[in-house]
């Protein structure tokens, strides 16, 4: 405050001064912006402050809590209690901003303990989840989206059962939600099942089928919120819980739909690559179950493929693809469709995909692409005794070593794969030869092209 000396008074027409009075439920960022204890002081629900200043305060103060500093001197000074008593004022707007301070006291393990610490606090701020007012669902839904986000929050909303419950209820009524609620929710969804713990609570609410209301009319929602749908049934599938569940309500069928969608450009999308991550990973995460495979192999092995060439989500692609080779008739579809490219087929299973070319060759389909696969395979550690298990395919060789007018390239490609074959050791070679005999190709000329005469 100014104060003007008594031996200037009479010199000044102002007598009293500059004086500024100091207000103690005054909110000024300017007279108490850094004094975080002042703010919780005029935030202890037993100040006679209005509505509007408490609002104002709140808000303030949830800017300042950025600071780590800044929420440790908040929680000593005794915020959160604060906090849990304002939730459960009468005006909408007081709670809401309430809700916000609790969010942003959220990010770090103090104020998740704090938080924890409280016998109220989360048990008002989800009754916040059944108000009609949207600023104090959304407020609400911000809050345990940031108390989720690390393992410690999770592991404290999952022993709070009421709260997973009502999350999946919101989801799965027919209530309309804001948009920013509907996204916050399906975010807190993806948080909750990241963990095994999650996953398994959140299953036994029944989240699939809320899951897949959102995978079957992706045109209905925001993008965000169908990303973290879909990174939710990842998430679920990884941990083997509701996977089966899923998996009877189509949830291969409708993450293939979608991602078709997406690679058609039928889906708007500003991220491409990542949504096209998730939808492969949800699938791969699903494909491990064996009644999954077969719905899997009828709608999903082009559409995978083509992920193969999306550097995000190539690998999930490939790791996908490989769980869905593992069924009986799965291997040769795959095969097929990645002849026209070598290294590509090379990456994704290597050895493994010589006997679904051993079958090719004995359809006699594409057998150019399949003996170009065979020479690079070949030359590998390990290739030798992997063809020889493979029924019959040195002598699908062996045939095809024979000249033909028609297609004269064959012969010598042929013959440069068993070439390779015989010149791994003697026991090779003479694999080689029965082959030959086991087809009555006596011709010199042909064993000659295959076998040198000092083997």
């Amino acid at each position: 405050m100014h104060h003007v000396s008594d031996q200037l008074s009479e010199r000044y027409p102002y007598r009293s001064g500059f004086r500024e009075e100091k207000d103690p439920h005054e909110v000024s960022r300017a007279y108490g912006g850094a004094d975080i204890a002042r703010f919780c002081w005029l935030l202890s629900p037993d100040e006679p402050l209005a509505d509007g200043a408490r609002v104002d305060a709140m808000t303030a103060l949830a800017d300042l809590l950025s600071s780590p500093e800044n929420k440790t001197k908040a929680i000593a000074a005794g915020i959160v209690p604060s906090c849990g008593r304002l939730l459960t004022f009468e005006s909408p707007r007081v709670k809401a901003a309430a809700a916000t301070v609790v969010a942003a006291l959220a990010w770090d393990l103090d104020g998740l303990q704090a938080l924890h610490a409280d016998p109220t606090l989360l048990y008002n701020l989800n009754h916040l989840l059944f108000e009609s007012d949207t600023s104090c669902a959304e407020a609400a839904l911000q809050a345990f989206v940031n108390v989720t986000t690390a393992k410690a929050g999770i592991d404290i909303v999952l022993g709070r059962h009421y709260i997973p419950e009502k999350l999946v209820l919101m989801a799965s009524g027919d209530d309309p939600l804001s948009p920013r609620a509907t996204l916050l929710l399906f975010h807190a969804f993806a948080n909750l099942t990241k963990a095994a713990h999650g996953a398994e609570v959140c299953t036994t609410c029944h989240i699939v089928p809320a899951l897949l209301k959102v995978v079957r009319k992706p045109l209905h929602f925001e993008l965000a919120v169908l990303r973290f749908a879909v990174l939710a049934l990842w998430n679920l599938g990884t941990h083997n819980f509701g996977k089966i569940e899923a998996i009877g309500s189509n949830a291969v069928e409708l993450s293939t739909k979608v991602l078709v969608g997406l690679q058609a450009g039928a889906i708007p999308c500003t991220d491409r690559p990542d949504l096209l991550r998730c939808l492969a990973g949800a699938l791969m995460a699903l494909a491990t179950n064996e009644a999954a495979k077969p719905k899997l192999l009828h709608v999903a092995v082009q559409p995978l493929v083509a992920c193969l060439y999306e550097p995000a989500a190539a690998a999930n692609a490939a790791q996908a693809l490989n769980y869905m080779a593992e069924a009986p008739d799965g291997l040769l579809p795959i095969v097929t469709l990645l002849l026209d490219d070598t290294d590509m087929l090379m990456r994704v299973f290597g050895l493994r995909a010589l006997p679904a070319l051993s079958t090719l060759l004995a359809q006699q389909l594409r057998p150019a692409r399949v003996l170009a696969a065979l020479a690079r395979l070949a030359p590998l550690e390990g290739a030798v005794a992997a063809m020889t298990q493979c029924l019959h395919l040195f002598e699908h060789l062996a045939r095809l070593c024979v000249p033909n007018d028609d297609a004269p390239e064959l012969a010598a490609a042929a013959a440069r794969v068993l070439q390779t074959v015989a010149d791994d050791g003697p026991r090779a070679a003479m694999r080689v030869e029965r082959a030959f005999a086991a087809c009555a190709i006596t011709d010199a000329a042909v064993l000659a092209s295959v076998i040198p005469r000092d083997k």
